[in-house]
């Protein structure tokens, strides 16, 4: 059984919103979107520390209307679970809600937990839940379903920062954990030098750092040995617990300990091991069982850690066979994943819209194209508002600073130039428009540029009357800037001297130019001379297209919700 869906209305800083889930979910969007809403919804009703009640809901956790600053509604969470396979309900694991399943004939079977909170006059609040499955008209708010609920399909939540120990356990603390409870003091003392040589490293304390990483990672493959003892039945449960983290397995008949890392033997990824296990282990207040399939909340796993740390933490994560719902801002974690497990939040009068990856629509080469693109060159592109697709180098030099001389910064406006030669175009257009980016295209006026266009135009949703494109009155940008009053840059680049500018043939003046220096270094002298208070400014043609990136820019959150 997987979490399929959470659909959210009137919670916190949500209005309304729904967002659907894979095995495996990396969730992006700017700050304030409801990422940390929705994380925190899930964890409401799945945290097994509540067992079979519901935390105090406060004042704050509801949505108010921006007008008047009255309550907009109950809050109303629905999460909907589902069958990976034909039959999976049928275990004993499930025997418990077997009457739910009854009347239910569809082939993959869905489970749907309610969950209404409705605000009183007197300042109280009224709880209401049921549990059903999709299809039937039975449903059950015994709280002992809820206790199966959470213990079926339990969270684990790691909050931003904590792997560094700047976050916090989002569960309540007590001295002898469960998880702690039935270990061996050999175990327990595993345990124990695992989490002081973490919190040793984070708090800066530590006076030999390569021992301290040494020994808590030493800790942690002992650990996983001692546990996964036959001997020790009763200690199953943290075994599996670590073994996940790690990435690791004991060979049934050898015994040996393998591990799915390459080059674990590196200083950054045992540091990354370390750090995830202690975290684990502060947040785990629960002895995993045979028939849990917990979920894993992972909030900003790069919060104050290098990104060589990073990536070893990656590879860990990656590993772990349960579910896993990652928030993120990093590169290197986004792009570890398949794009069709991203998910793009945006967030506009409170509703909260997502957008994901239609696989369907992309064939491999152009997804192995936008891979390599965006991994390669513009690895920060998706957490963009909008894309400036330019044909070469020399634009994605040129524009951005441009931008600049009108007074506005790419990065703070969320524009990112993007030169799609090596991707090609198609691909890259239809990857913003699943993922909700505005994108521009700005062309040479050759034979090319027009079919670049040509394209661009079948793309577009034929009522849409935003535009798109421009296309430079020249053949290519350096003929376009000749024209535009820069024919001295280009002159002097290519050493042509005591001649008359008319008598001198453009292209041939470019060509010697470029072969003198390079594009680019021409586009950055461009840029250099348009600052200067004798050059001819940015061009007006220029100019309108970057102001109205700007606008579309400023307007994607609004457009992306209306749409």
């Amino acid at each position: 059984m997987y979490l399929k869906s959470i659909q959210i209305d009137n919670y916190r800083a949500i209005h309304k919103t729904k967002l659907s889930f894979n095995n495996t979910t990396v969730v992006i969007g700017e700050n304030e979107t409801g990422k940390s809403s929705i994380l925190e919804a899930i964890q409401i009703i799945l945290n097994p520390v509540y067992n079979d009640s519901f935390p105090e809901f406060q004042p704050y956790h509801f949505h108010y209307h921006i007008e008047d600053g009255s309550i907009a509604g109950p809050i109303h969470i629905i999460l909907e679970f589902r069958e990976r396979s034909k039959d999976e309900w049928e275990g004993f694991t499930y025997d418990r809600i077997s009457f739910l399943l009854n009347d239910v004939t569809e082939n993959i079977r869905e489970l749907k937990f309610d969950l209404i909170v409705t605000p009183q006059k007197d300042g109280n609040y009224d709880i209401k839940w049921r549990l059903y499955c999709s299809g039937s008209k039975t449903y059950s708010s015994d709280p002992k379903i809820l206790y199966w609920l959470r213990h079926v399909n339990p969270t684990i939540y790691l909050s931003a920062g904590m792997l560094t120990g700047h976050g916090y356990a989002n569960v309540s603390r007590v001295e002898d954990p469960p998880i702690l409870s039935k270990l061996s003091s050999e175990i327990k003392n595993y345990v124990k030098c695992i989490l002081e040589c973490a919190d040793t490293i984070v708090s800066d304390r530590s006076v030999d750092i390569n021992r301290d990483i040494e020994n808590g990672y030493n800790a942690g493959i002992k650990l996983i040995e001692s546990v996964r003892d036959p001997g020790n039945p009763s200690e199953i449960g943290l075994g599996r617990k670590i073994n996940e983290i790690l990435g690791t397995k004991i060979e049934q008949e050898s015994g040996n300990l393998t591990s799915i890392l390459t080059g674990s033997g590196s200083t950054a990824q045992r540091l990354g091991v370390l750090l995830l296990v202690a975290a684990l282990l502060k947040a785990g207040t629960l002895e995993l069982m045979e028939d849990m399939e917990p979920i894993w909340i992972i909030e900003n796993p790069e919060a104050n850690l290098h990104p060589i740390t990073l990536a070893s933490i990656r590879i860990l994560i990656s590993g772990m066979k349960w579910q896993k719902i990652i928030s993120t801002f990093s590169g290197i974690i986004l792009n570890s994943v398949p794009l069709y497990q991203i998910r793009r939040l945006t967030r506009y009068n409170g509703v909260v819209r997502e957008y994901r990856i239609n696989e369907k629509i992309f064939s491999r080469e152009d997804l192995r194209r936008i891979s390599f693109h965006l991994q390669t060159q513009h690895h920060l592109a998706i957490f963009a508002r909008m894309w400036l697709l330019v044909e070469g180098e020399s634009e994605f030099w040129i524009i951005p600073q441009l931008a600049r001389l009108l007074n506005y910064d790419f990065s703070l406006e969320g524009i990112v130039c993007m030169d799609f030669a090596q991707s090609g175009m198609t691909p890259i257009i239809k990857l913003a428009k699943e993922l909700g980016i505005e994108w521009y295209l700005l062309t040479d006026g050759d034979t090319a540029g027009q079919s670049y266009i040509t394209l661009a135009k079948k793309l577009v949703n034929p009522i849409e009357k935003r535009r798109r494109w421009t296309q430079l009155n020249a053949k290519n940008i350096e003929q376009y800037f000749w024209n535009n009053g820069y024919s001295k840059v280009y002159m002097s680049h290519a050493r042509v001297r005591d001649k008359k500018e008319e008598n001198i043939k453009p292209s041939w003046v470019i060509q010697r130019a470029v072969k003198n220096y390079s594009k680019p270094y021409l586009a950055l002298s461009i840029v250099k001379h348009a600052a200067e208070k004798d050059s001819p400014g940015v061009p007006d043609e220029l100019k309108k297209m970057i102001e109205y990136c700007i606008k579309l820019s400023r307007e994607a959150t609004m457009h992306s919700v209306n749409n």
